[in-house]
């Protein structure tokens, strides 16, 4: 089986060895749209890459209000943190809104090769890197942009990704209401090309 995982760190330079060890433990599972990759409250074990199909993570309050952290398309990797490094249970959940396939595999294995193997070290000093720089973006344009700024950045950041996620997913994104988004994009009707067809 050709795992993406072990195509990714042989790609970084991870040696032969490691990459038979951890392939070992790599699993590929198939998920309908709607079905949970994680629950918020719930333990995650597992690192997660998307092979095909799109996800998103969410926030839940205890008053039913849903935030969207992120989105998840094709070759993402996805798993929380909180539940991996501190053994707790997850502070988000990722869902899918498409049919997806996806490799996983015990985060404690990945922790493993990365106390053994130099190369796998450098991997995911990187993947943490780019981590921390997505996540300094979003916190800037969430807390420094207004609504229409960032709708617009998410379009010009994101041009595929824009026509396979709802509207009111976009607004939950943005922090906004699904009304409020409306506003936006008449106020912008003008640009056709920054514009998607309604999927809701």
């Amino acid at each position: 089986m050709d795992f993406l995982i072990s195509n990714v760190l042989a790609e970084a330079g991870v040696s032969a060895e490691g990459l038979e060890g951890l392939s070992s433990s790599i699993r590929i599972s198939s998920l309908e749209q709607g079905e949970y990759l994680i629950r918020q409250g719930e333990s995650a074990p597992n690192l997660y890459m998307i092979r095909k199909g799109l996800a998103k993570m969410f926030y839940l309050t205890p008053n039913g209000k849903e935030f969207v952290k992120s989105f998840l398309p094709e070759g993402s990797f996805a798993g929380s943190l909180i539940a991996q490094l501190e053994d707790r249970s997850s502070s988000f959940s990722i869902v899918c809104l498409e049919p997806i396939e996806l490799e996983f595999i015990p985060f404690s294995d990945i922790q493993r090769l990365f106390d053994s193997d130099p190369a796998a070290l450098r991997f995911g000093f990187k993947l943490f890197q780019e981590l921390a720089l997505k996540k300094e973006k979003r916190e800037f344009n969430f807390l420094c942009l207004t609504p229409e700024e960032q709708y617009r950045c998410f379009i010009d950041e994101n041009p595929e990704l824009a026509y396979r996620v709802s509207l009111a997913d976009i607004a939950r994104y943005l922090g906004i209401t699904p009304v409020a988004l409306s506003r936006i994009r008449r106020r912008i009707k003008q640009d056709t090309t920054q514009l998607k067809p309604p999927l809701d």
